[in-house]
């Protein structure tokens, strides 16, 4: 997670974070933005969208909508791998594997494009 990024309320709630929720598909019936809600209804402090079959622009306006919902809630919302999502979507910061882009790529990245405050 990009730290200098965060706002210190953000800051402060990655620190006293507990559970940290991370998605996968939904069983039948259920829907990503559903299974969201439930857990930041159940308590959690982080959801982590980690999909990788949507495409680029299906997955940004996923993103979107789990992002609204983790912002009624107070809960921070990250996205798996991608930076660019995570930019577009506005989320709290991107998680990064070991054969991800690299730490240094994806602040490089995110400093092109400074979110606004707000």
């Amino acid at each position: 997670m990009e730290i200098e990024t965060l706002t210190c309320s953000s800051i402060e709630k990655l620190r006293k974070a507990a559970l940290y929720c991370i998605t996968t598909d939904p069983p039948q019936g259920e829907t990503y933005p559903s299974m969201a809600e439930q857990a930041c209804r159940g308590g959690a402090d982080i959801i982590q969208l980690r999909e990788k079959k949507l495409f680029t622009r299906e997955l940004v306006a996923l993103g979107k909508k789990l992002k609204e919902i983790c912002l009624r809630y107070g809960t921070l919302f990250i996205v798996n791998d991608r930076v660019d999502v995570a930019l577009s979507c506005h989320a709290d910061g991107v998680h990064l594997g070991q054969e991800d882009l690299s730490v240094k790529d994806a602040r490089s990245i995110a400093k092109l494009f400074p979110r606004a405050e707000g």
